[in-house]
């Protein structure tokens, strides 16, 4: 994919973030939801995408111990298996709408940390993984125990609320999507000075699909209802996200096998 092309939807999903708030403005924010696309969405791209990212990180690992790359598929790992959940949980007449939405905020949090470590991790860390051989399989099996225990959580109303449809994201819901953007946004600015540095096209792809997903969590906190314009806007980066994510793994496949 032509890397110029690739960042056409970034400019438009800035596009579609302005024109949703200022149609809100204007009190016409018209809601279009289709029950089923999310979850079949998350379930056909984002789950598939963000597996595969887990295991090519975890070969890399085990070949180059690089601690790093790592870290960057746990991010990757979490974000994929939370927003699979959460779309299927959004569906299901039983569940009340805020149990999914704090899922995927905690969820988006906990990715957001692990991509800036990945981002941002340059001590030396050779004598914890060499120490812990199957170390990949300790930190995506950890990541896991941890993401059922916040759905757990949120099910069981143990967790504040992040989000009351009709009116938006709570105060709590609030600060943790600030605080996954103010991580996010400083792994994207760590990948772009790596990326001025190196001019890697696997590190061109991880800036813009981190892009992208700093462009949902924006659409995200400006959503009123699901369904509205920027809930969609925030879909679709999130996807287009992922999918940047593998291009970025496909061309560091191919490298590694060329």
């Amino acid at each position: 994919m032509n890397k110029r092309v690739g960042f056409i939807p970034v400019l438009l999903s800035l596009g579609v973030l302005v024109l949703g708030e200022l149609l809100y403005h204007l009190n016409f924010d018209p809601v279009i939801e289709f029950s089923y696309f999310v979850p079949i969405a998350n379930t056909v791209i984002m789950l598939p995408i963000a597996i595969y990212f887990a295991y090519v990180s975890s070969v890399v690992f085990e070949r180059n111990r690089d601690m790093n790359i790592l870290l960057i598929g746990a991010g990757i790992l979490s974000y994929g298996l939370t927003t699979f959940a959460s779309g299927w949980f959004l569906i299901t007449p039983t569940i009340p709408v805020d149990a999914p939405v704090t899922i995927y905020g905690i969820g988006t949090l906990i990715s957001s940390v692990f991509l800036f470590l990945g981002a941002s991790l340059t001590i030396n860390v050779e004598a914890i993984t060499n120490r812990f051989k199957q170390l990949d399989a300790i930190v995506y099996g950890g990541l896991l125990v941890v993401l059922v225990i916040f759905s757990y959580a949120a099910f069981n109303g143990i967790l504040p609320l992040f989000f009351v449809n009709g009116s938006g994201t709570t105060v709590v819901g609030t600060e943790v999507l600030i605080a996954s953007f103010t991580l996010f946004l400083a792994s994207l600015f760590l990948f772009t000075l790596l990326y001025f540095r190196t001019r890697s096209e696997i590190i061109y792809w991880n800036v813009l699909a981190v892009l992208m997903l700093v462009l949902a969590i924006l659409s995200t906190q400006g959503t009123m209802a699901l369904g509205d314009i920027l809930s969609w806007d925030a879909r679709i980066s999130q996807l287009i996200g992922m999918a940047y994510f593998l291009i970025s793994v496909r061309v560091a496949f191919n490298g590694a096998r060329g």
